[in-house]
């Protein structure tokens, strides 16, 4: 399922019958199309959808056994899908996955978020209670000293140097 480009020839051939109360849902068009010139044509299914806001939204697939509506529904949760993924590669630097089977993409997503979540604890931690945007020098004082040795005093040091408000975030 997609939205079709503005400049995309297309060629009505069926309008198909939308009922009043899917009409009431949005659903203004369902229609067999051809897109394409000459040999290169392939018939598909578009539906046009008026929102809430009063916009048209166009919609082509191949499925003709569903109902309009749950295809506009379906395109809208497979956006939301785009919108975490963005969201990931965003905020928890995955660039590419490590692994292609499920759990080895589950390991690599826990990790991104456990680490996220604990950099997001530090820097309120460190900036007395406010939580502030993880500034990008921040982060790579973090991945340059990330894997260095700290002494169990130096630990020890850090808990004692706590206000003792603080002691039960870190439990």
């Amino acid at each position: 399922m997609t939205r079709p480009l503005k400049s995309l020839v297309i060629e009505v051939l069926e309008e198909r019958v939308v009922e009043l109360p899917q009409r009431h849902q949005g659903i203004l068009y369902d229609q067999r199309v051809r897109l394409g010139q000459g040999p290169n044509t392939v018939e598909l299914r578009r539906v046009i959808f008026r929102d809430s806001r009063g916009e048209k939204w166009a919609y082509l697939t191949n499925r003709f056994d569903l109902e309009p509506l749950l295809l506009v529904e379906l395109y809208q949760r497979m956006w939301e899908v785009e919108l975490f993924f963005w969201w990931l590669k965003r905020h928890l630097q995955l660039k590419h996955w490590y692994s292609e089977n499920e759990n080895g993409v589950l390991i690599q997503l826990y990790a991104g978020l456990i680490s996220f979540i604990l950099l997001k604890i530090y820097a309120a931690a460190t900036s007395k209670g406010q939580l502030e945007k993880l500034r990008i020098g921040f982060l790579r004082q973090i991945r340059r000293h990330l894997f260095d040795l700290v002494v169990l005093s130096e630990i020890e040091a850090y808990l004692f140097s706590l206000p003792d408000d603080s002691l039960p975030l870190l439990l």
